[in-house]
């Protein structure tokens, strides 16, 4: 299992194609860095190729 973090959108578009290629399994964390609606959402999507999420908001 590996871990994937990203603190923003654009890390979870990359991350995605990088679980994609890879066909491995991840372990996601989302650390929250602003008060942006798209924070959130994002990291829900992780959970599209994550086997679980971690959402960390400050």
């Amino acid at each position: 299992m590996n871990i994937i973090f990203c603190t923003s959108p654009f890390q979870v578009l990359v991350a995605r194609e990088v679980a994609k290629v890879t066909g491995e399994k991840f372990f996601g964390i989302y650390l929250k860095m602003s008060n942006d609606n798209r924070q959130k959402i994002y990291a829900d999507k992780m959970k599209e190729f994550c086997e679980d999420t971690l959402f960390i908001d400050n």
